[in-house]
């Protein structure tokens, strides 16, 4: 169920990143979390990435405690 969740959160994170940045030429995305989900949390990134190519989200495998314990971590909660 965990990846569910990271893959909702990814997706409402990659929704929000384009919705807000439609006038803006790229838009930049960092995501971190966990080292189970990173690989393919990283395939996601590039398939969205080939088709929203104005959109770059890079994933950073860190361990999912920092991912819940870091700055800013209850905004998608």
């Amino acid at each position: 169920m965990k990846i569910s969740s990271f893959r909702v959160a990814f997706s409402l994170a990659a929704v929000f990143a384009a919705v807000f940045s439609a006038n803006a030429q790229f838009t930049k995305l960092n995501a971190a979390g966990s080292t189970f989900a990173a690989l393919i949390m990283q395939r996601w990134c590039e398939e969205f990435s080939k088709v929203n190519p104005n959109i770059q989200i890079i994933y950073f495998a860190v361990g999912s405690g920092t991912g819940i314990t870091g700055p800013g971590c209850r905004r998608l909660m």
